[in-house]
């Protein structure tokens, strides 16, 4: 992967994972500075983990906009280092255009299945959704 699962979840024992989230989903509460502070030491030191995409972009937008119920059952596990997620925004057709959006989230039976496709902002390689 590039990075070390062990390392991240001693991230998440020293808290640093939850710094920015809500004191009720695990985390501390603490502005972005703070983690801004963790991040640049990291930085200093070529820290491999996934930090930025996962706690920054992924975490960040789920604090924001997600529900309690989401809040909950994504960024709980995310504070403890049992997680890491992911901002899925940019695709093929869209050039990096946010608003440019061919994915579709469609109800069925079992709940939400989405279909499309979503990439990383500084790489060609593409991410299929099919859950």
């Amino acid at each position: 992967t590039g990075w070390s699962r062990d390392v991240w979840k001693q991230m998440a024992e020293l808290g640093w994972l939850g710094l920015c989230f809500p004191e009720e989903v695990g985390g501390f509460a603490g502005r972005f500075v703070d983690l801004a502070l963790v991040i640049e030491q990291l930085g200093s030191t070529l820290v491999p983990e996934p930090i930025l995409s996962s706690v920054v972009l992924g975490g960040t937008a789920l604090a924001a906009g997600g529900d309690g119920e989401q809040r909950g059952r994504w960024l709980t596990p995310l504070a403890a280092g049992d997680l890491q997620v992911s901002l899925a925004l940019w695709e093929r057709g869209g050039r990096f255009d946010p608003c440019w959006c061919e994915t579709r989230a469609e109800k069925s039976a079992k709940g939400w299945r989405l279909s499309g496709e979503k990439r990383p902002p500084t790489s060609f390689a593409a991410v299929a959704a099919t859950t």
